[in-house]
């Protein structure tokens, strides 16, 4: 999300952050992730021994450049996560609670979704 901020107008610097990623990704290819019925990664009072689980939090006003607040979502089938999201939400919001209702509609929208 930290690059994505700067697509409208990016620097050289932009660019060698950006490269740096690419070569690790690179680096990176031979791994990968593997699903199955290991140990739970989800605390159980969150979840318990459902099959699907979604947590979602927004941090209110977190960025100081321009007081925009963060959100972000978590999707868990079987223990394993199949869906993120982080996003910077789209405009400056008044209260802590309309942050977090920002944050559930679109929690929600990708659970429609799935």
């Amino acid at each position: 999300m930290a690059l994505g901020q700067y697509n409208a107008s990016p620097t050289r610097a932009h660019l060698l952050v950006v490269k740096g990623v690419l070569q690790y990704l690179a680096g990176s290819m031979d791994l990968s992730l593997e699903y199955g019925m290991a140990q739970s990664v989800i605390p159980p009072p969150m979840c318990g021994l459902t099959r699907c689980c979604i947590l979602m939090d927004a941090d209110w006003a977190t960025d100081e450049k321009d007081w925009w607040s963060i959100s972000g979502y978590c999707y868990y089938f079987l223990n394993s996560l199949v869906s993120w999201s982080v996003t910077k939400q789209k405009s400056v919001l008044l209260s802590s609670t309309e942050s977090e209702c920002y944050a559930m509609m679109h929690t929600i929208k990708e659970a429609l979704w799935i």
